[in-house]
């Protein structure tokens, strides 16, 4: 309680331009309403701040009962079971986050390593790339940074059925199937309280010369020598045993072989599975509500943890810091009270009509699209002082980045005055993506920075540490 004394509606209602008198009603109709849930928010850190924030999310979320019941945060079957391991030292990526100070360097993959990888040798140099459905010249931050990677690298493959930014980079192109020209193996389902499995059927046989990416891969380590390799990687990834039984699967009968011994592996029937597509194992019944009341958390302690033993050990080896303190700690993001005039905070986010590049292209989409999905959103009375119109083209600069990209003008009331927000997914640059091309879009990217001081807890892109510059152009 001491911790949080300073913590009063009156100071909260200074730094987010809330009433504190509205602080308390909705902090009192959350604690007293059930149920009522704070959403976890999407991908994170963007922020400097953003573990402690969401781990404050988290917290009250357990304060007012909403682990795992209905109505709060309810778990997949995968975080039910989910067990880390950390990456290998020998890894580019690993040993930069090392070089760089950050303290938990082995969790997860670093694309933030690549640049100097390949362009400066460091740790060690990177010369090819392989690359299967990322688009990696458009979703990296800092354009200028990407395109001299891909620019440098000696050889690029890529795996994809769009001809997206970065296919434009490649060397070699191996033509991926659409969805509808492939078989799948069988996957797990993420967003769903059941534990359930699903797979697909192929529905018409592949047009031109492509196939699904697992054939691609398994053609290329046969030109290695690798194939046993390959399949020994694939079943510790998909937490199966007996890697010759997947590969006599394929073998035999393909990505449908694989199915079918996956599907045999776990019990399900082959034809409950072309017949539904879907398979459910345990239903959400019997797996809401376990955690952690009757099944320890994957932690620790196995329970809910407000002070957290993790964070504790990090303090204990690094020192003290409010980005990693046990107790949450309010932390002000880097562009904290630094926008103003024409310099703006960057937001963004997902609409309807895209999620990634494999679908802003898609003409039936873009058609029920609307200004506010393809527009940088601006505050009308800051549009006004600037003398922007709703459509007029603007340039956006990025003040961490250095970088520029014109967009058009969505101005309206739902902004705030000090900040734009723009979907994700847009800008491409692709001649052959005549439809993105046409509507525009931010190019995030182009407005990312790759900062010389990175984020010291983990290796992430802090994507909103961005202030940009609007004119009107």
């Amino acid at each position: 309680m001491e911790k949080l004394e300073s913590y009063s509606p009156d100071w909260a209602a200074k730094i987010c331009d809330i009433p504190a008198d509205l602080i308390e009603k909705v902090a009192v109709e959350f604690g007293t309403y059930r149920p009522s849930v704070i959403d976890p928010g999407w991908h994170d850190p963007k922020y400097e701040n953003s573990v402690q924030t969401w781990r404050m999310v988290a917290i009250l979320n357990a304060l007012v009962g909403n682990i795992d019941k209905p109505g709060g945060l309810v778990f997949n079957a995968a975080g039910r079971s989910v067990k880390s391991k950390p990456l290998p030292d020998a890894r580019f990526d690993v040993q930069w986050s090392k070089k760089k100070g950050i303290i938990v360097n082995n969790a997860q993959a670093n694309v933030l390593a690549l640049y100097d990888a390949v362009v400066h040798g460091d740790p060690y140099p990177i010369k090819s790339l392989l690359l299967g459905g990322g688009n990696w010249v458009r979703t990296l931050p800092d354009d200028k940074k990407v395109k001299e990677i891909f620019l440098k690298l000696e050889d690029v493959i890529v795996i994809d059925n769009m001809p997206t930014d970065t296919a434009m980079y490649a060397d070699v192109i191996l033509p991926d199937t659409t969805y509808l020209e492939r078989d799948d193996p069988l996957f797990g389902i993420g967003f769903t309280p059941d534990a359930a499995v699903y797979t697909a059927y192929k529905a018409v046989e592949p047009l031109y010369d492509s196939r699904p990416m697992i054939d691609i891969l398994v053609g290329i380590a046969d030109k290695l020598g690798m194939r046993e390799a390959y399949f020994k990687a694939v079943a510790a990834i998909m937490g199966f045993k007996d890697y010759k039984k997947l590969m006599e699967g394929y073998e035999s009968e393909g990505i449908a072989g694989l199915r079918k011994v996956l599907a045999e592996a776990k019990g399900i029937s082959l034809s409950d599975l072309e017949s539904k597509g879907v398979v459910v194992k345990v239903p959400r019944e019997k797996l809401v509500g376990t955690m952690p009341y009757k099944k320890p958390l994957n932690i620790p302690s196995g329970k809910v943890e407000i002070y957290s033993f993790k964070l504790a050990a990090i303090t204990a080896k690094a020192g003290k810091d409010p980005i990693w303190s046990p107790l949450p700690e309010w932390v002000p993001p880097r562009v904290h009270n630094r926008a103003g005039g024409d310099v703006f905070y960057l937001t963004y986010g997902r609409s309807p009509i895209t999620s990634h590049t494999h679908t802003s292209d898609n003409e039936l989409l873009l058609s029920i699209g609307r200004k506010a999905h393809f527009g940088v959103w601006i505050n009308a009375k800051k549009a006004k002082e600037l003398g922007i119109e709703e459509g007029d083209l603007v340039r956006l600069t990025s003040l961490q980045s250095g970088n520029s990209t014109v967009a058009v003008a969505f101005v309206t009331e739902a902004i705030r005055p000090d900040t734009i927000f723009t979907v994700s997914g847009w800008g491409q640059e692709s001649n052959k993506l005549a439809f993105a091309r046409k509507v525009r879009g931010v190019a995030l990217n182009k407005l990312w920075a790759q900062f010389d001081k990175p984020f010291k807890l983990l290796p992430n892109a802090l994507t909103q540490e961005i202030l940009v510059k609007v004119e009107r152009v």
